[in-house]
């Protein structure tokens, strides 16, 4: 048959290579285009991520204010009254007394709400009445109220119906907002009654812009339109945003950027997948942005996944020039690929008329190697150490062995020829059954073995061999010669036999790998320790290849492969083997090579395998102890540490580095630790500290400076001694509570200060008299109380209007302050009653005082609205005496004093 010509070859080969390189360049394209869409995809997932959080932040801060409206004791009493009045009145909007009542909550508030709104963005405060959802009032939009919202405003529902606080976005008759639901108690006593529900709510718009600002994206919220019209009132829809007519018939709620209305209205958007996180590149004009839009879900829908959404959240970033460099980077990539492709057409065309060339002139030279080499092997078989030989199939006898048989077992080549049974007849007797089951070698399963045997020396003694044969067939796989080596290992038996002796004692499993053959020698731990019998395992290493772990093969092969390069010295491993009855094993696996080739590719290696299951599951439960402590301690932000006595060293945990701002690797004693400390608070720390090394427990809270930031932490610690007493260690925690403190002093401030004019509220100014005149009963210091009251405040707001009657009240405390001592003490008791306690005054200057306040008062009017406001203040004042062990009687003086100045004039001063 004829061969086709070069050239037709290289055609092919030419065709060939040019749709390789096309496949490679399509694979390419596309393998990158699809790391770009998962950059894009992991991209859109942080972004989701990001909105959620501040989400989640914008209803804590809306729960906040609403709570800080809720515990004023102004607005629960206003509440209270007002829900007492509608039920007289018969529900709904109510009568005449619950339109005063309603009027008098909206004075109140409004100032707050005016701040909130200017502050926060608060955008609704709203008071609601239970069961279900009846509105009480709008303070956004006070002239809306008395409409039930059951089915509408579940937040509402749910907080009237178990009082518990709840946050969530939700839709009503006039806006959607993000909002925060508390209830609104009244005490009485020890009585407390619920009233109903307080709603503080605002929109996405200003969360919207700082995101904007932060990620350089544009952010909106769309709400469907089915959604918007269905709960709020038509005249307020167009306060929802843009109705989109086209493109999907939503609303935008709120948005960052302009541009969005655009794509709305010209329906550039492209569909969404209901509830996953859609991630698009949007072409437009001339640029590409990439768009973002994940499912918007209200109160209800976080509640019950399976409710629809009520809208999306659209983000959009401009990748114009990250299209263009990916595009870049394409053209560059495609331009290579040819290059490629150019060169190796051209080396397609020159090797192979190269390499026809060398082929021949190797072929030359290899046949006159070949010759060499004959010649050389022969002298190479007489000094060798192993015998070679082969048979044919006839019968056990051989037809060539090598002339070193003398050197090594005695006898003589011709002896042997002329002996067909040689072979068997010095086999020794316990060997020779399991010998013989091997000796038809035509029908063996495998073409190569290895045998182990003793043989009878011509000397009289017994040597062991090792036996490595091979079967060779035709083209048919017809066996046709067996061929092989033996060498003498009879000193190796020796060894191994008393290494087996040593191995049992250790409780090690051997084995032995003859690397060329793949035949492995194994001892009875080894099976022990897996659970076999030795006539259950095969001597190849395919035995222990099937039993190791998939996942520490790569290891194992790694370890080996650079043992077998000469790169280590010696080859170690800790994996796993399956176990008989099907559980894994650890095993620390150690060995070396013992036999190399004269290239040094290796020949034989010997190990052992120690059983190590119990050190490895001490490790992992180890491991798992030490990662949920640092997960406990930092999800409630307390941090560990243990101090050497002696030397002053610390040891943190994570969470200490993290509450101190420190790397990890920070060296750190207790002079570190004093650094941090606030200058106020040292002393005391250092004392406490003190203490407990002499006995004293160990559990302070005080302040750390870090960061620039002062946080207050709380720490507690237990002192280790040893035998002789003397102290060894401490161990400690040390918690962050710095939101613990802002809260109590918030708590603190919200309970003592009256909200409209920032005095003492009534209830701190009593318990401050109390104090007061325990110290007076103490001292016999001079003390005197004053009460005040403005006179025709209800004048003032009746002309005026309630903002004006409130200005009035802050400018009056701010006179009053101006007029104070440190030491003195002013309190708004109620309406437009005020009280002033004066420590170390008598009763001249206490009338002094009073007198300079009125004089202040009648000179200075409130300017804060327009026109402006005069205005007067009536005076009553006492002197505390002996008699006095309550503050009832001196509080009863100075009113009845205040009653005489009114009925007198007004604006005077009169004392009791």
């Amino acid at each position: 048959m004829p061969r086709p010509p070069l050239s037709l070859f290289t055609l092919l080969s030419s065709l060939l290579l040019a749709l390789t390189f096309i496949v490679i360049g399509v694979l390419f394209h596309q393998q990158e285009w699809r790391k770009l869409e998962r950059g894009l995809e992991q991209e859109a997932a942080a972004v989701r991520t990001t909105f959620e959080v501040a989400l989640s932040d914008l209803e804590q801060q809306m729960l906040t204010l609403a709570t800080m409206v809720a515990s004023d004791p102004e607005v629960q009493s206003l509440f209270y009254r007002g829900r007492q009045a509608l039920g007289q009145e018969g529900g709904g909007p109510g009568g005449p007394q619950t339109a005063r009542l309603r009027d008098a909550l909206y004075n109140h508030v409004a100032p707050a709400w005016l701040d909130m709104q200017q502050q926060f963005g608060l955008r609704q405060l709203h008071f609601q009445f239970g069961p279900g959802a009846l509105s009480y009032l709008r303070v956004h939009t006070p002239g809306k109220f008395g409409d039930r919202m059951d089915g509408l405003r579940h937040i509402i529902e749910d907080v009237n119906a178990d009082q518990q606080p709840r946050t969530g976005f939700e839709t009503g008759r006039i806006y959607s907002g993000v909002r925060g639901v508390v209830p609104v108690w009244h005490r009485s006593g020890d009585r407390r009654e619920y009233i109903g529900a307080l709603e503080a709510g605002t929109s996405f718009d200003t969360q919207l812009a700082r995101l904007d600002r932060q990620f350089g994206a544009g952010f909106a919220v769309l709400l469907r339109q089915q959604h918007v019209e269905g709960a709020v009132w038509e005249q307020y829809r167009p306060l929802s945003g843009p109705r989109a007519e086209t493109g999907g018939g939503g609303y935008i709620e709120a948005t960052s950027r302009e541009e969005i209305k655009a794509w709305v209205n010209g329906a550039n958007l492209p569909p969404v997948q209901e509830g996953v996180l859609n991630s698009h590149l949007l072409p437009w004009q001339g640029k590409t942005w990439h768009l973002t839009r994940f499912p918007l879900r209200d109160y209800q829908g976080k509640a019950d996944p399976s409710r629809p959404a009520v809208g999306t959240v659209l983000v959009w970033r401009d990748k114009s020039a990250v299209l263009a460099d990916w595009q870049r980077n394409q053209t560059y990539a495609q331009l290579a690929l040819l290059a490629a492709y150019l060169l190796a057409q051209g080396l397609l065309i020159w090797l192979p008329r190269n390499t026809r060339r060398r082929l021949q002139q190797r072929i030359d030279s290899a046949t006159a190697a070949l010759q060499s080499t004959r010649r050389q092997l022969d002298s190479l078989l007489t000094a060798s150490p192993a015998v070679t030989y082969s048979a044919t199939p006839a019968g056990t006898a051989t037809n060539y062995i090598a002339a070193n048989v003398q050197n090594i077992l005695g006898y003589a080549p011709g002896f042997i020829h002329d002996h067909p049974t040689w072979w068997p007849d010095h086999i020794h007797p316990d060997d020779r059954p399991a010998v013989m089951r091997s000796a038809d070698w035509r029908h063996w399963s495998d073409d190569q073995i290895i045998r182990r045997y003793r043989f009878h020396h011509a000397d009289g003694s017994w040597r062991w061999l090792e036996d490595r044969c091979r079967v060779l067939r035709d083209g048919q796989g017809k066996a046709v010669e067996l061929v092989g080596s033996f060498v003498d290992i009879t000193d190796r038996v020796a060894a191994e036999q008393r290494l087996e002796m040593a191995l049992s004692g250790a409780d090690l499993g051997l084995w032995d790998w003859h690397i060329p053959s793949h035949h492995v020698t194994f001892n009875e731990r080894w099976a022990e320790m897996l659970g076999y019998r030795m006539d259950e395992i095969g001597p190849d290493i395919s035995t222990w290849e099937r039993i190791i772990h998939p996942d520490d093969m790569p290891l194992i092969d790694s370890a080996l492969q650079r043992h077998f390069r000469g790169e280590t010295p010696f080859y170690e491993t800790e994996h796993r083997l399956r176990h008989k009855d099907g559980h894994w094993i650890w095993v620390l696996d150690r060995g070396k090579v013992m036999e190399r080739a004269e290239d040094g590719s290796p020949l034989r290696a010997v190990g052992t395998h120690l059983d190590i299951t119990a050190r490895k599951t001490a490790e992992v439960r180890l491991r798992e102890s030490e990662a949920m402590l640092q997960r406990a301690q930092a999800v409630t932000h307390v941090g560990s540490w243990v101090m050497d006595v002696p030397s002053h060293r610390l040891e943190w945990s994570a969470e200490t580095y993290r509450i101190f701002e420190l790397p990890p690797d920070t060296q750190a004693d207790y002079a570190l630790f004093m650094s941090f400390i606030h200058p106020d608070d040292r002393e005391h720390v250092h004392a406490a500290w003190q203490a407990a090394l002499h006995g004293a427990p160990y559990d302070i809270e005080h302040r750390i400076m870090v960061g620039g930031k002062i946080r207050w932490v709380r720490e507690m610690a237990e002192l280790v001694t040893g035998a002789d007493g003397e102290l060894i260690s401490a161990l400690g925690t040390v918690q962050d509570i710095s939101g613990v403190k802002a809260m109590e002093l918030e708590l603190r401030h919200l309970a003592t200060t009256d909200i409209l004019t920032g005095l003492p509220n009534r209830r701190h100014f009593l318990d401050r008299v109390q104090q007061e005149l325990a110290r007076f009963h103490r001292f016999g210091q001079s003390l005197a109380l004053l009460m005040l009251d403005i006179d025709h405040f209800k004048q003032i707001n009746d002309r005026h209007g309630h903002a004006a009657g409130d200005a009035v009240l802050q400018h009056f405390a701010a006179v009053a302050l101006g007029a104070l001592r440190t030491t003195d003490l002013i309190g708004r008791l109620g309406g437009e009653e005020f009280a002033v306690l004066l420590p170390g005054t008598d009763l001249d200057g206490a009338r002094q005082y009073a007198e300079r306040l009125r004089r202040a008062t009648e000179s200075q009017p409130c300017r804060a609205v327009s026109p402006e406001v005069s205005f007067t203040v009536s005076i009553g004042l006492t002197l505390l005496n002996r008699n006095d062990h309550t503050m009832d009687l001196p509080l009863a003086r100075a009113d009845a004093a205040l009653y005489r100045a009114k009925h007198g004039g007004r604006n005077r001063v009169e004392v009791g």
